[in-house]
């Protein structure tokens, strides 16, 4: 047996090359069955015929919203009123206004009266989601997740897919701190002075 530079591998040597590559495509197959497996469960926790009676979730989706959509404007260029318009949500003259149905800055103060003006059906926040994630080119999964994580319809935690799932709410509130950073210090400017010294040269 020959490796692809042409150099002879020893019959045992490649036996057990031979079954590192099953064992490392065996364990890809159940990271997608399981990958699979929560994008079917949180389908199901967040049918598009729900009601969020609850206002805690209202808040917490419609804060995700947000995220998603702030995201969605820093890494394409694009409006978050574009994302409105492309769901077909509300007409072209307000567009801009349907958006307090669904989404609230996480920044600043929340009134339970503005909480109970955000809609309660599902369906509208995930169609925004998706839109997004559709114009942005992102898995449609993974920002399923983002915009339910943290609510009550959050699959339940026996689910055996959960674990990469808090992995990417780690990375997630990481990101939150990186982009608070961002905006509250003076961090860019360091780093940009520190990109100038002749050791990063």
């Amino acid at each position: 047996m020959e490796d692809e530079r042409g150099k002879v591998i020893p019959f045992d040597r490649y036996l057990r090359l031979e079954a590192q590559q099953k064992a490392r495509d065996a364990m890809a197959r159940r990271q997608q069955q399981d990958r699979e497996a929560l994008f079917a469960t949180q389908e199901r926790a967040c049918a598009d015929e729900k009601m969020m009676n609850d206002d805690a979730d209202r808040l917490l989706v419609a804060k995700n919203l947000f995220r998603i959509l702030q995201r969605f404007e820093q890494e394409t260029g694009q409006r978050k009123v574009d994302v409105v318009r492309a769901a077909n949500i509300g007409s072209e003259e307000d567009s801009t206004k349907r958006l307090e149905y669904y989404t609230i800055d996480p920044d600043k103060p929340t009134s339970s009266k503005r909480v109970e003006k955000l809609a309660r059906r599902i369906r509208n926040y995930k169609k925004l989601a998706r839109k997004a994630a559709e114009l942005a080119n992102w898995e449609w999964h993974d920002i399923l997740i983002d915009l339910f994580q943290g609510s009550s319809f959050f699959p339940d935690s026996e689910d055996p897919g959960l674990y990469g799932t808090h992995i990417r709410i780690l990375h997630r509130l990481l990101d939150t701190m990186g982009e608070w950073l961002r905006r509250k210090t003076a961090i860019d400017w360091y780093f940009a002075k520190l990109r100038e010294l002749p050791l990063f040269r």
